[in-house]
């Protein structure tokens, strides 16, 4: 069998298999970033040479990418989580290299600078910088405000 799939807007929609509620099999599409897109994405994040960006605090690393990392998350979010992801990646490595210039200690030590970067995004640091919706314990459907209901 032969994969299709189509692309409309800059996201690609891979043909897969899904059952339906009768047993019947039938084509099924889920869109997701386009190779194409992911590709400019890229190209968009080494263009801001970010990791040649040291006199800069995290704080302005952040405001200067926030927007532009907030508006991929917004449109290319609502699908396929993981395909955006592997784009944002290279936001990451950027990050790295750019510590290992910023901070002494982590100079040529790309293990440890990634370990910082951990400690970051257990800490929702990389959602402030991304600005990805940070989800907070668990939340009712029906309660839009967040609160939880006592048992």
């Amino acid at each position: 069998m032969v994969k299709r799939c189509r692309q409309n807007r800059g996201k690609v929609v891979p043909a897969g298999q899904a059952q339906g509620q009768r047993g019947t099999i039938f084509a099924r599409f889920t869109p997701a970033v386009s190779p194409k897109a992911s590709k400019a994405m890229r190209q968009t994040i080494r263009s801001w040479r970010l990791h040649l960006k040291t006199t800069l605090s995290l704080g302005e690393v952040a405001q200067q990418i926030r927007p532009t990392l907030r508006g991929w998350v917004q449109y290319y979010g609502h699908f396929n989580w993981s395909l955006l992801i592997r784009a944002l990646r290279t936001v990451d490595e950027y990050l790295v290299r750019w510590a290992m210039g910023k901070f002494k200690g982590l100079r040529d030590r790309g293990r440890m600078a990634r370990k910082w970067l951990m400690k970051l995004k257990a800490g929702n640091l990389i959602c402030y910088l991304h600005g990805c919706p940070v989800r907070t314990g668990r939340q009712e459907p029906y309660e839009p405000r967040g609160s939880r209901t006592v048992l």
